[in-house]
């Protein structure tokens, strides 16, 4: 986030009482783009090439193409590109739009909390209420609460006037609307970070219309440099919309052993993110000439305020649900969640299956209690297999940014360089492909991928989780900090392992997991929707748990930077 020197007391003293300093910190911004535009560029080369190495490294899969290899670029991906294109340029116009009534309401709020504490207090509280309410649902969840709504719910009036299935209008709708839900309220609640300040009681009485200028080019960055995020669950989109895209085509390629045509769907993948996050930086470039020649970093968060220690509280309570669910699924015996009654199939709920049965008759809420045991054990695995080098790339990197200077930042960026590679792989397509190549499609093949498709993004978070701490608190933030880390990983794990169970890279049967369980429901959803209801509601407060916790223990960081690095 930049800033000037009209909001922090040390780089008034920097810019306005040492002319070498104000002169490294122009010179910086000037350089700003060329550099980030030369390590991006040498980041995808990286990544080009371990995407020509892979089917050297792994057993490879079976070429189906007679007289040699495939081209780069297959005639199968070419064909679906302008469906997945289509539905990417809908998302940002429809994440562009709703960030920006968020962020307007967001900044109107806090002018109003900077003239009337108590009344903007208020208001502040029911704002950030009503975010954290609908940010943590994923995107997968968003698609079935659509469905839910239109086609088995209080919408159904509407629903003919939308299919469910298809490469039309409606479904690119659908698909644009879930796709651009939690990027675009994380744009906006980063836009409106630069336009208000991390501390909404302060004011900016000097150049407010270039600030808000920036804040908007900020919104533009956030959401472009999501790229790569929203082509992630675009391949579960499509697939659950039954829209003939590039991320359907990788999956049903890794499943038919077709090597080619998912590489290269991954390769045409990679441009896209390539070039997104090449608009994020000119952006974020034009950016930092409008804050002001000066502004560089991102600002020092204030000192913490008591509704932070509320929100603690709050955030640390919820996370006795998911434990709660963990301790259940322990005391699950296998057998209850395999035992099947085909007389009792898609049985309604009663007392003796408080959630009804699935299409064989077995209990759904004994397998809600063992899938979820099975998908947060997996997701937990990643996160901590991800802490201690995402720390240490991240605090190195952000020590070395700190310094201020081009040079300085150089060297930061380089030494997340080999890692960055792995940004150009979106999360769910990448680590099918990975876990695919290396042998079975097996819970711990896709735990292993995800572990390195999630480092750079944890450790770009750790960095800017670095450069936004308040300065002289003590061991105590600093512990909750690598609390609110773990949590923040583990609630990106888990929404990205649902998306990977729905799409069958996840335990094989009769063993239950929470997006294998959503995928079976998928079939019976308009004949059971109290099953696949209960099973949202499981899902939805989970991952509303693991996310306000990780926001409420992340004490001495006031920023919503590292959600964008980790959705990148």
């Amino acid at each position: 986030m930049a800033y000037t020197e009209e909001n922090t007391p040390h780089a008034t003293v920097v810019a306005g009482r040492d002319p070498v300093a104000l002169r490294r910190r122009r010179r910086a911004v000037w350089l700003h783009f060329p550099r980030r535009a030369v390590l991006l560029i040498a980041a995808y080369a990286i990544a080009i090439f371990i995407l020509r190495t892979l089917p050297i490294a792994a057993e490879p899969l079976a070429d189906p193409t007679p007289g040699g290899p495939a081209p780069i670029i297959s005639a199968a991906v070419l064909e679906r590109l302008p469906s997945s294109l289509a539905l990417l340029a809908s998302t940002l116009i429809v994440a562009f739009v709703l960030s920006l009534v968020v962020a307007i309401v967001a900044v109107l709020v806090a002018w109003l909390q900077a003239r009337s504490p108590r009344i903007g207090g208020v208001l502040r509280a029911l704002g950030r209420m009503a975010l954290y309410i609908w940010m943590p649902l994923p995107f997968i969840i968003v698609a079935f609460l659509l469905i839910l709504l239109l086609f088995a719910g209080p919408l159904t009036v509407l629903g003919p006037l939308f299919s469910p299935t298809g490469n039309n209008v409606s479904t690119l709708l659908l698909g644009a609307l879930v796709l651009a839900f939690y990027p675009a309220l994380l744009a906006a609640h980063d836009a409106a970070e630069v336009a208000a300040g991390p501390d909404p009681r302060q004011r900016y009485p000097r150049r407010p219309g270039r600030r808000l200028l920036a804040a908007f080019l900020r919104l533009g960055e956030s959401l472009l440099v999501q790229t790569a995020g929203i082509f992630s669950a675009l391949a579960v989109v499509e697939l659950i919309f039954a829209r003939p895209g590039l991320g359907a085509l990788l999956v049903q390629s890794i499943f038919q052993r077709d090597l080619p045509t998912a590489l290269s769907a991954l390769s045409v993948m990679a441009v896209m993110v390539l070039l997104g996050r090449l608009s994020a930086e000119l952006l974020s470039w034009v950016g930092l000439f409008i804050a002001g020649s000066e502004a560089i970093d991102i600002a020092p968060a204030a000192k913490a305020r008591p509704e932070h220690r509320l929100w603690t509280v709050f955030g640390v309570l919820l996370l006795l649900l998911p434990l709660a669910l963990v301790a259940m699924g322990l005391l699950t015996s296998p057998e209850a969640a395999a035992q099947q009654d085909l007389q009792q199939r898609l049985a309604a709920p009663s007392p003796e299956h408080p959630v009804g049965t699935d299409a064989l008759g077995r209990d759904i809420w004994a397998r809600v209690r063992l899938g979820s045991l099975n998908t947060l054990a997996s997701a937990s695995l990643i996160a901590g297999a991800l802490l201690l080098p995402a720390l240490i790339l991240g605090l190195l990197s952000g020590a070395l940014f700190n310094r201020g200077g081009w040079l300085w930042q150089s060297l930061a960026d380089l030494l997340l360089l080999p890692v960055d590679a792995l940004l150009f792989f979106p999360l769910i397509p990448a680590a099918a492909t990975v876990a695919a190549l290396f042998g079975q499609v097996t819970t711990l093949s896709a735990v292993l991928a995800l572990a390195v498709l999630f480092l750079p993004r944890t450790a770009r978070a750790v960095r800017d989780m670095w450069r936004a701490r308040r300065e002289g608190n003590g061991l105590r933030d600093v512990l909750s900090s690598l609390a609110a880390l773990f949590l923040l990983a583990l609630f990106n794990a888990f929404v990205v392992l649902l998306a990977l169970e729905y799409l069958g890279f996840g335990p094989l049967p009769p063993t239950p997991s929470l997006g294998q369980m959503l995928q079976e429901s998928q079939q019976h959803l308009r004949v059971a929707p109290a099953a696949t209801s209960a099973l949202l509601v499981v899902i939805g407060i989970t991952a509303f748990a693991l996310f306000t916790s990780a926001a409420g223990v992340s004490g001495f960081v006031d920023s919503r930077r590292p959600l964008v690095d980790m959705n990148e």
